[in-house]
């Protein structure tokens, strides 16, 4: 038997009590009834909390809308929501409230699509960070074209104590646009005496074919060596040549600068030594001491530094440049292009204020043909330029305001400066 049910709450007045009805509530019997759509309860409702329920179609409603009065003394309205359904859903009135569920669940195909496409945007940001160091690199070749290169491309060094072949496959040496394999063969002999193992010879060997030896029954300087360096030199034309470098621990054992003769036979030519060889197209001069060289390229020649003694400005570094011609290489200048020397104790080369140790004539021009002036003993000189002329070395002095040339002695004679070093008593010549 149904029965109608009122709620009432108190509104606080100034004066008087005001009784406010809420909603009649339609209350069936909890065995059979199912509970109307809670949108229709709520759109009837005078605070969206009141309506009409059918007795067959909805749910018994345990406190419909529950008022709970604050502890200040004012009422608030709070719905309770026991039951709320979707409509059309019968109630199961063994449970107070329903489960609640996962109100958005996650549909598999969806999981599976986010990371397919997280997957595809991996691919994309690689691609992009590959296609841009592409390229990069691609950029920085075309900007190094034309360009003169420097590249050690083998070393070899005895320190190891071991006489393994050492190669390299990385290298294009004989400039037909294939790499090619380039390898340092040493030999080595052992002192009975000291217990020593020495170089013997080192083949430089270039696609299986011997392109150069060295020898040390040739050159004893070799035995001195402790390390054997091969350098690959490009100019900014193309040409191509090669630099080995015997190295000592006091410093350079013999260098050379090398071309290629053909790519068939990769036969190496000597081009500039440091030692006299006859097939070179330059050595250095007579007058250069003790001569060791280091090459360079240049844009489009090499440049060529020698360290030497001579009795004019002791240890002394001159650079020379040397361009193309043909196949091999020339001088282009006789006048070095950076000469400096060291003082005594110096620690470095450069171009110090130097006393006359004697009487030096000075000629107007490196010819040394014309008489300009005589600097006398003690004379405060700079010494400004060198220059070869024929077997002879020339240096470029300032004298006060006096200018001029003056020849480099020849060993065994006086030194020209006080401050100059000289390492040999010139009792050796070569």
């Amino acid at each position: 038997m149904a029965e109608d049910r009122y709620r009432y709450i108190d509104v606080d007045s100034s004066d008087d009590e005001e009784i406010i009805v809420i909603s009649a509530d339609t209350v069936a019997s909890r065995d059979d009834a199912v509970r109307r759509s809670g949108d229709d309860f709520l759109s009837h409702s005078a605070f969206g909390a009141s309506g009409s329920m059918d007795q067959g179609d909805s749910c018994p409603l345990d406190s419909g809308v529950d008022f709970a009065p604050k502890e200040d003394g004012h009422s608030e309205g709070v719905m309770a929501d026991h039951g709320a359904s979707t409509a059309g859903v019968p109630c199961d009135s063994s449970q107070d409230e329903p489960e609640q569920g996962n109100l958005n669940p996650e549909v598999p195909f969806l999981s599976m699509q986010r990371i397919i496409l997280a997957a595809l945007a991996l691919l994309v940001v690689a691609f992009m960070v590959y296609f841009l160091a592409g390229c990069a690199s691609s950029s920085q070749e075309e900007s190094s074209s034309g360009r003169a290169t420097n590249k050690t491309i083998l070393q070899y060094d005895l320190s190891s104590d071991k006489s393994s072949t050492v190669k390299s496959r990385a290298y294009d040496v004989t400039g037909d646009g294939e790499v090619d394999t380039v390898a340092l063969k040493p030999r080595l002999s052992s002192s009975a005496s000291a217990n020593v193992r020495t170089l013997s010879s080192i083949e430089l060997v270039i696609n299986k074919k011997t392109s150069l030896t060295i020898s040390a029954s040739e050159f004893s300087e070799l035995r001195e060596a402790e390390s054997v360096g091969v350098k690959l030199m490009t100019l900014s034309d193309g040409k191509q040549f090669l630099f080995v470098s015997c190295d000592s621990e006091d410093g350079q054992a013999l260098a050379g600068v090398y071309r290629l003769k053909d790519v068939k036979s990769c036969r190496a030519v000597p081009v500039i030594t440091s030692h006299p060889c006859q097939q070179a197209s330059w050595t250095p001069i007579r007058q250069m001491k003790d001569a060791s060289l280091y090459a360079q390229a240049v844009e489009n020649r090499v440049a060529v530094t020698i360290d030497f003694v001579c009795y004019a400005t002791g240890l002394t570094e001159a650079t020379f440049d040397f361009g193309c011609v043909g196949d091999g290489l020339e001088i282009s200048n006789p006048e070095a292009s950076n000469f400096g020397f060291k003082a005594t104790n110096a620690l470095r080369y450069d171009r110090p204020p130097v006393h006359a140790s004697r009487s030096i004539t000075v000629y107007q021009e490196s010819s040394l043909s014309t008489f300009a002036f005589t600097a006398n003993r003690g004379d405060v000189c700079n010494i400004d330029s060198l220059t070869i002329e024929g077997d002879r070395l020339a240096f470029k002095m300032t004298d006060g305001d006096k200018v001029g040339w003056f020849g480099s002695p020849d060993y065994g004679y006086q030194t020209c400066f006080d401050e100059t070093s000289m390492t040999d008593d010139g009792s050796k010549d070569v």
